[in-house]
């Protein structure tokens, strides 16, 4: 399932995939030739709990949620804003 959305300075459509379809991811898909990739699907090799959230700055970082809403399972990570940043490198509690 997915939920945040937004572009990318480049207009590409990132997207946040959460926990209920089992992906925990952020994509982005290139709208005119179709191709998707995965931004990011995991922290420090932990995976995401369920991303929610998703908004992209000025400089084109990527900041979104990850947090247990609903559900039971071990949490790997724990509740958290994370930023990825244009070369892909990824930070935790950087809001």
């Amino acid at each position: 399932m997915t939920y945040g959305m937004s572009f990318d300075r480049n207009n590409d459509l990132l997207m946040v995939h959460a926990e209920h379809g089992g992906t925990r991811k952020i994509t982005r898909t290139n709208l005119i030739s179709g191709v998707q990739t995965v931004v990011a699907d995991n922290y420090l090799g932990n995976p995401f709990v369920s991303p929610n959230e998703l908004t992209v700055d000025a400089a084109g970082r990527i900041y979104f949620t990850d947090a247990r809403y609903i559900g039971a399972g071990p949490l790997q990570l724990p509740n958290e804003v994370y930023r990825v940043d244009v070369d892909g490198s990824g930070h935790a509690n950087s809001a």
